[in-house]
């Protein structure tokens, strides 16, 4: 009997911290990527063009969202990038190159559902955070050196019952 009322206790707090949680979500529509303000020589276009599925030239958050694909490998090394956070708009994706990162940290703990994830541009790369029953194919930067790969338990302050999962 303690411990139903214990986890009926749990389980009311939960509901209460998330109703209380307000998180901000961006409109569908919104723009995050303009594909169009780069040029012709910049690579980045052609990394978001497969995510603008109607061509207008802009990735919205919907597109983002519907994405199972992001290779910002294109370029190589000279495609340097020091910012993911956009990273954080494309949580359905199966297959991700990160490119030239410059981070020692890559958190896609918001991508259950990866399968490859490409780090052989990511040198500067020391550990990544996935979550907890996500393996993805994992292709290692070349050289030596630790690599830490850490998992994380994803918690939905609108789902009490992710706690459990």
């Amino acid at each position: 009997m303690k411990k139903i009322l214990l986890l009926a206790s749990l389980m009311m707090l939960c509901i209460a911290a998330a109703a209380q949680t307000k998180k901000h979500v961006s409109p569908p529509d919104s723009v995050i990527v303009n594909v169009e303000e780069y040029t012709i020589n910049n690579v980045f276009s052609k990394c978001f063009k497969p995510c603008d599925k109607n061509g207008d030239g802009k990735v919205t958050v919907a597109e983002a969202a519907a994405a199972d694909t992001l290779m910002l490998g294109y370029g190589g090394r000279k495609n340097i990038i020091s910012d993911l956070s956009i990273l954080n708009f494309f949580p359905n994706l199966k297959v991700l190159d990160p490119g030239n990162y410059t981070g020692e940290v890559l958190d896609i703990s918001n991508m259950k559902h990866l399968e490859e994830l490409n780090l052989r541009l990511a040198v500067f790369l020391k550990k990544i955070i996935i979550p907890t029953g996500c393996f993805p194919k994992i292709i290692y930067p070349a050289g030596e050196g630790e690599f830490i790969v850490e998992r994380v338990r994803i918690v939905d302050p609108d789902n009490p019952m992710s706690w459990f999962d």
